[in-house]
């Protein structure tokens, strides 16, 4: 299954503050919905980069990266159920690391029985991933966090 990603635009605001609801839910269900001003942020700030997941032309999920302090972080992450178990997910996460080459911190949700496969198998396999470490979480709803680089090839 083949998926592109592409900046989220303004007006799909909307699309992610339904879709996030539901996704926020299953990874920490102890704590409130945040408001959908904490996801504004990221086509507010330079160093927010809101993405679309496509799969063809229908909306796959979503991918909110932010850059701090000279490395990026994967802060959300989903693949709408429908669209989950066909790989987009690896394909997603391949494509978002080409994006934005360079240092990586991810943090692993610890309630996601599937989280901490994929994200192991993910970055383990990708041979322009060096230095991955697992280290502490990141929040007290992480199991633990990935930090590593990115280094892609002279195409991407």
């Amino acid at each position: 299954m083949t998926c592109t990603l592409v900046d989220m635009p303004r007006e799909d605001r909307a699309w992610l503050h339904q879709h996030f609801a539901p996704y926020f839910r299953e990874l920490v269900p102890d704590l409130p919905i945040p408001t959908p001003e904490r996801n504004d942020r990221y086509w507010d700030d330079p160093d927010g980069h809101p993405l679309l997941i496509l799969q063809g032309r229908a909306r796959a999920g979503f991918a909110l990266v932010h850059k701090d302090r000279a490395r990026f972080e994967l802060a959300e992450f989903a693949i709408l159920p429908p669209m989950r178990r066909h790989g987009l997910g690896a394909e997603a996460v391949d494509l978002a690391l080409q994006r934005f080459p360079g240092p990586w911190v991810i943090g692993v949700a610890s309630r996601s029985g599937s989280a901490a496969p994929f994200w192991a198998k993910i970055l383990k396999r990708n041979p322009f991933v060096h230095g991955l470490q697992e280290g502490p979480s990141l929040t007290p709803y992480q199991s633990h966090r990935y930090t590593f680089t990115y280094q892609g090839t002279s195409d991407d």
